[in-house]
């Protein structure tokens, strides 16, 4: 995300959110940890690498920015490595290993629209894309809809 015209596609993104004050998202997860085994201190679904955000501020556009550099790369990685070396490698702050070459100007924009109050945001399964976030140092503001849940 280093050209211009990269950067100013984020603005445009940032800037359709603000306009319209609402916006879906699901993010795009691996869950390489599936056949790791599961711990009853830890949520599984923490332990997912992050690749990037879709994000729907009007119908039929979506767009969707890569939160990791190489993400396609790293997904054919997973499948082919052991079941023994799947589990997650957290650092300190929470963000894992396959993370920490993330695109910064994406990160910024993705703070930049969850933190705003005036945003209203709409996710499936919001519990588990909000922790994720949340555990990336993305702090979230405003109203919050789920389908998965209103439909129960």
């Amino acid at each position: 995300l280093s050209s211009k015209s990269a950067r100013a596609s984020l603005a445009a993104v940032e800037a359709a959110c603000r306009r319209l004050r609402r916006f879906a998202f699901a993010l795009h997860v691996s869950q390489a940890h599936a056949q790791a085994k599961r711990s009853c201190v830890r949520p599984p679904y923490l332990g997912a690498t992050l690749h990037g955000v879709a994000i729907c501020c009007e119908p039929p556009v979506v767009y969707y920015i890569p939160l990791c550099a190489d993400s396609v790369t790293r997904e054919s990685e997973v499948q082919m490595r052991s079941p023994e070396s799947l589990q997650p490698q957290l650092s300190a702050d929470g963000t894992q290993a396959q993370d920490q070459e993330e695109i910064k100007p994406a990160w910024r924009c993705i703070r930049a629209i969850m933190s705003d109050p005036t945003i209203s945001k709409a996710a499936h399964a919001m519990k588990e894309q909000l922790a994720l976030l949340m555990l990336r140092g993305v702090c979230v503001d405003g109203q919050l809809h789920d389908p998965r849940v209103a439909g129960w």
